[in-house]
């Protein structure tokens, strides 16, 4: 009975020792209350029942290792199978202690079937270490399936949440990904499983994407779209996706929609390793923004940052205080955008997500300058850029060069911020990531026009800005660039010009009059009408 108890565990609940023992109950009870006398063991109260606990690990060690392998394994495979019957309504709580029992059983059927369970639930609850654990042992039990199909077919189930679990740990980039990104694509199209390959093309729509291969990871949207629909509870995940793409290729009117969709079709027993709702309002705040809408957006960021504080999901809520410090920066509420920042960073660093702590530093770099702390910003933003590359992302590298340009004008280093938006404009056109291509032009123009010689320059990169940003439908990045246009053209002399082209786009906007950019527009005009 003692090495039964050991095999059990540290805790050894009544009612799973009585379905694991084969005599009667008063025998049971007579073996417990002697070991009890014996003080190997006592007795407590438990939630369902009571449960017996080893007085010392040095004795539960000891009657462990006295155990003959075979008989051994037998104990761990009964236990198991015992609790499986025992809590078959409420397995979920069970999966991790059911899989040790297997695995150090000669069941390797059952062992894979709850180490992938065990894993996947690992994986939702965003707690990485143990998940890629729990999966990179259920995999080293696939290779041993002898079936060429089978082994294949439990590969893709198990690579799935592997692939998320990895992504949790070391980021949506991470270079390890590689070889298995591609494996379980070619997996999810041989078997065309739709539950299968949906959350395949999510994971490797979402590895290029950050990589920064934004014209492949569109191929693998499109495919995304067209089977999500076929499941129905990942269609609000596959939105999200589509959206998130769209929103740094600049596509903003499409990612509005993707995303809201998202928001529209979300499944409260949708399960996957980052929140498609929560993460759908934060992104969908930002794109609000940049399509003129300033209150829209701050009421969906609000929502969204309840929404995930509620959720208590650690990754969820770093993504989405991500995208919060992104809003504060563009409403110029940089004291605020430098708080989120800095609990983005802190999420990052507690629990082990460094592809959140570097995005928080980012975000710390941008409220830096917005707080007129440049050279800070520039080795914040520094700093960020190399962590990003470390774990393989280049999404946002062209925002990052961006601000550090902006930095490096505010210091008076021309020369330096016309190479780093040189640079900027090098990774947009690399990536198509177009998210801030408006704003690359605009702002070397705005360095431009401290070299008296280039005026000309500096106009068709004014120009340029306001083509893209209105080609993009993005009304803030228009009025932007236009009040840098108007501010070239009353230098110039052309006053009334410069009046009515920042009328109109100020016009347009029927909201967020007491944010910094349309005080600023409202301020340039008056100034023109003087």
């Amino acid at each position: 009975m003692l090495q039964t108890l050991a095999v059990v565990g540290r805790k050894a609940p009544l009612e799973l020792i009585a379905r694991t023992y084969s005599g009667s109950q008063h025998q049971l009870e007579a073996l417990l209350s002697e070991l009890q006398t014996d003080e190997f063991i006592y007795k407590r109260p438990a939630v369902r029942d009571i449960e017996y606990t080893f007085k010392h690990t040095l004795a539960r060690e000891v009657a462990y290792n006295l155990l003959v392998g075979d008989r051994r394994k037998t104990l761990h495979e009964r236990i198991g199978a015992a609790m499986e019957q025992l809590y078959s309504g409420q397995l979920d709580d069970h999966l991790t202690e059911i899989a040790r029992h297997y695995r150090c059983s000669a069941n390797d059927r059952k062992a894979l079937e709850y180490l992938r369970r065990a894993g996947a639930r690992a994986v939702r609850r965003a707690a990485h270490r143990e998940a890629v654990e729990l999966l990179s042992a259920a995999m080293q039990l696939v290779l041993q399936i002898r079936d060429d199909k089978e082994r294949a077919k439990t590969e893709l189930a198990v690579r799935i949440p592997l692939n998320a679990a990895i992504m949790l740990r070391s980021g949506y980039a991470a270079p390890e990904l590689k070889e298995s990104i591609e494996r379980t694509l070619e997996l999810a199209r041989e078997f065309d499983d739709p539950r299968h390959r949906t959350s395949a093309l999510i994971s490797g729509g979402a590895f290029l994407l950050v990589r920064g291969d934004l014209e492949r990871a569109r191929r693998l949207v499109d495919e995304l779209l067209d089977f999500a629909g076929r499941q129905q509870d990942l269609i609000s995940a596959a939105n999200f996706y589509c959206g998130d793409l769209l929103f740094w290729r600049g596509e903003f009117s499409a990612a509005r929609v993707c995303l809201e969709r998202a928001i529209a079709h979300h499944d409260l027993k949708t399960h996957t390793f980052q929140d498609p709702l929560t993460s759908s309002m934060a992104t969908l705040a930002n794109t609000l923004w940049i399509l003129g809408y300033p209150d829209q957006a701050v009421a969906m960021s609000d929502r969204g940052v309840r929404a995930a504080r509620e959720l208590a999901h650690p990754f969820t809520l770093a993504m989405v205080l991500s995208e919060m410090t992104g809003l504060f920066v563009k409403l110029g509420k940089y004291q605020e955008a430098c708080e989120a920042a800095n609990e983005t960073v802190t999420l990052g660093s507690e629990y082990g997500f460094p592809v959140w702590a570097a995005f928080g530093s980012v975000g710390r770099g941008q409220a830096l300058l917005g707080l007129n702390q440049p050279n800070e910003a520039i080795i914040e933003l520094r700093n960020a850029i190399g962590s990003l590359r470390s774990l393989g992302t280049h999404l946002c590298l062209a925002g990052c060069l961006l601000w550090i340009a902006e930095a490096q004008i505010k210091l008076g280093q021309i020369e330096a911020a016309l190479a780093t938006l040189k640079e900027a404009g090098t990774e947009t056109e690399r990536a198509s990531d177009r998210l801030y291509e408006a704003e690359v032009y605009r702002l070397t123009g705005e360095a431009l026009a401290m070299i008296q010689s280039e005026a000309a320059r500096e106009r068709e990169n004014f120009a340029r800005a306001i083509e893209i940003a209105r080609h993009q439908s993005a009304k803030s990045w228009e009025l932007r660039a236009t009040m840098s246009m108007a501010r070239l053209l009353a230098q110039q002399g052309r006053r009334d010009e410069a009046r009515t082209m920042l009328a109109e786009i100020y016009g347009w906007f029927t909201e967020g009059f007491d944010t910094v950019d349309l005080k600023d527009a409202k301020a340039l005009l008056d100034e023109l009408n003087g």
